[in-house]
């Protein structure tokens, strides 16, 4: 990779992309962008609720459940960037059989609704949104996000001698290639986490979504809002593992670190800091309530017992394919222990 130092305004400007805005052309373009063109990317990864059925089925009545000890009325709830939208399944199919809940509405935030298109044609009722601000902020609202928030662009930067220089992207006819260029000014929390990151690395790329910061203080103006999240990443002092970044991208289930050489559309992640995600979700007026592995989680709040009561009525395909699914969601060695999961709630009377 070319350090540059100094770069004419005017050069910038024409030539080079911020590696955060590259990243949401090269998904959401309309025209081109992975998420937009490409209707099947289910050969390229795979998330919890298509690996198990129950498991959209378990963290949607979990939510629900959640609803009802609140004595919520006309609760609304979202699967965010829910992609195809099994979560919003799950969660429609529980209050239509709910007298309590006639009057909740349930919601799919999802970007491409060429993604979400399969979950509305299997059930109109879904409300199909792209924006957070399109929900009623004078309602209870009880959000699920999984795989939800590694979705948001990172800037990347990279400390080296005691300064901090940003990515960017150049692209020159056919060839790309990231650059990185000395920054002086910047947004005083950006600032503040460099700073942060420093006192655990003293050289090395920092990642920082600030789309996702952009995102949590939307959350502010709501009243009560209930989150249920799952993701991969990990805490600041952790780090120091990551001496060359998280951004990878994904297809044919192929991690390619080197996502500027895709050829075709494919998807990019990064890895969530997560340090930086309860602080922003208290900044938002959220309370913690749980931080722990995914696969804890699910045990601790019945897991086990669901799959157990739901495994009686199976028959013997099903009941194979969805203990391995099972396995993969809670146990050690996969999802159980690489994901995490926060519970956080924000209310005007806090329990």
């Amino acid at each position: 990779m070319y350090m540059a130092k100094k770069c004419k305004r005017r050069f910038l400007k024409e030539d080079l992309q911020r590696m955060d805005k590259f990243i949401e052309e090269f998904l959401y373009s309309p025209s081109s962008g992975y998420y937009m063109v490409d209707a099947n990317q289910k050969n390229d990864y795979l998330t919890a609720p298509q690996i198990s059925g129950l498991f959209s089925d378990f963290v949607s009545e979990f939510m629900v459940s959640k609803a009802e000890e609140d004595q919520a009325e006309k609760p609304i709830f979202v699967d965010l960037g829910g992609g195809t939208g099994k979560i919003a399944i799950s969660l429609l199919k529980i209050i239509e059989n709910s007298e309590r809940f006639k009057f909740a509405e349930v919601y799919l935030l999802e970007k491409s609704f060429k993604r979400a298109e399969e979950a509305l044609n299997e059930n109109p009722s879904i409300k199909y949104i792209d924006n957070i601000s399109e929900i009623p902020e004078d309602r209870p609202v009880y959000g699920i996000a999984n795989e939800f928030f590694d979705a948001f662009p990172p800037r990347v930067f990279k400390i080296k001698d005691r300064k901090i220089y940003e990515a960017y992207v150049k692209k020159v006819n056919a060839l790309i290639s990231i650059e990185y260029l000395e920054v002086r000014r910047l947004p005083q929390f950006i600032k503040g986490i460099l700073f942060e990151a420093h006192s655990y690395i003293k050289e090395g790329i920092v990642e920082i979504q600030e789309s996702a910061f952009k995102f949590m203080n939307l959350l502010k103006k709501f009243e009560s809002f209930h989150m249920l999240l799952f993701d991969y990443g990990y805490e600041f002092p952790e780090i120091k593992r990551f001496p060359e970044g998280t951004l990878v991208g994904y297809r044919n289930h192929h991690a390619l670190n080197n996502f500027l050489e895709l050829k075709k559309p494919a998807d990019i992640t990064c890895h969530v800091n997560f340090s930086l995600l309860k602080r922003w979700l208290s900044e938002s007026g959220f309370r913690i309530v749980t931080f722990v592995n995914q696969g804890s989680w699910l045990i601790d709040n019945g897991f086990l017992g669901f799959f157990e009561k739901r495994a009686r009525l199976m028959d013997q395909l099903t009941f194979l394919s969805e203990s391995a699914g099972f396995k993969k969601v809670v146990l050690p060695g996969y999802m159980g222990d690489a994901f995490k999961a926060i519970y956080a709630v924000k209310s005007p009377d806090p329990k």
